[in-house]
């Protein structure tokens, strides 16, 4: 059953990519409930996420690097 989700998922993730050319900066509240983790994780792991962006003093992400972040986590 895992493996049918992680179709589906890298499914709309590829399909997202390469139908999105304008990239959008994400909050931290919607990367959060992405990947399904606590604002305490995303911030202690800034410097290892690579969709990560600095605005002014706010952070933002990339949401066309998330997506592809999240298709090479899950083997794509």
């Amino acid at each position: 059953m895992l493996e049918a989700f992680r179709a589906v998922v890298r499914e709309e993730i590829t399909a997202a990519v390469k139908g999105s050319k304008e990239d959008r900066l994400l909050t931290v509240e919607e990367v959060c409930k992405t990947l399904n983790v606590t604002e305490a994780w995303l911030y202690h792991n800034t410097r290892k996420l690579p969709f990560v962006r600095k605005v002014g003093g706010l952070l933002r992400f990339s949401s066309n690097d998330l997506q592809r972040w999240i298709a090479a986590k899950l083997g794509s």
